[in-house]
């Protein structure tokens, strides 16, 4: 009998280990969640309610144990629990329609510039800010100069209206390699690589991309995308690049 005891105590052992990896997953589950929602919306009350609501909803305080279900301690519906399901819902759903309408803008300025021969000017690629166009300095400026080229200006014509039909901000950043430049009309990189991303704002404003949409930064040599060691590298890193953001919220 004592045998039998023993055994029978070992499988509720067992059983116990069993729920509490259950609990574990489910914990990571909603945190899952709690994080997608916090980088859809960022809004500190809504958070913080999400918050209370998951703790109330999920953790009994009287026995410490996860509930699986949306309800209150007392067993009756949590109405709190079924609004954060929505909530989680709409902003997943908003994510999905971002993405997607991100992937569709790619899609559009790679066939683009494969149609007009633009391939070896521009190099496009969607990325965690969101749809990355980058320029050639070659094919907008001369040297150590901030004027756009008349070939530039249908270069960038042919890609204002892409940005015309997108909701999304745009991020205009001008970069240079690391050969001091100190002039007359530019002090430092810092002064030409932002000359050169606002002249770039401005022929887009007058093709009548929205002003308020975009935004323009000089970043001079210090975000090279590979050494400055050779002439290749050097060139590689003086670029403009026009990034169709990603929208984080409302």
């Amino acid at each position: 009998m004592s045998r039998r005891r023993n055994n029978h105590g070992g499988a509720h052992e067992n059983h116990e280990r069993w729920l509490l990896t259950y609990a574990d997953l489910i914990t990571l589950l909603m945190i899952f969640f709690v994080v997608l929602y916090s980088m859809s919306k960022i809004d500190i009350t809504k958070y913080e309610q999400l918050a209370v609501s998951l703790n109330q909803s999920f953790y009994n305080g009287s026995t410490g144990v996860m509930q699986t279900k949306f309800e209150r301690p007392n067993g009756e519906p949590n109405e709190s629990g079924k609004s954060i399901d929505k909530e989680i819902l709409e902003a997943s759903k908003k994510m999905a329609e971002e993405n997607q309408r991100l992937k569709n803008a790619e899609e559009k300025l790679q066939q683009h510039i494969r149609q007009n021969g633009l391939s070896d000017k521009i190099l496009v690629e969607l990325n965690t800010k969101g749809v990355q166009i980058t320029l050639r300095d070659v094919a907008l400026y001369d040297t150590g100069s901030a004027a756009l080229k008349p070939d530039a200006e249908k270069i960038l014509g042919g890609l204002a209206p892409f940005l015309k039909e997108l909701p999304n901000k745009i991020s205009i950043e001008g970069h240079t390699d690391n050969i001091p430049i100190r002039n007359s009309q530019f002090r430092s990189n810092f002064d030409l690589s932002a000359e050169r991303a606002l002249n770039v704002l401005y022929y887009f404003q007058s093709q009548e991309v929205k002003p308020e949409l975009m935004s323009a930064t000089g970043y001079g040599e210090y975000v090279p995308v590979t050494g400055n060691d050779t002439p290749e590298g050097r060139a590689a890193n003086r670029r403009v690049n026009v990034i169709i953001l990603r929208n984080t919220g409302n």
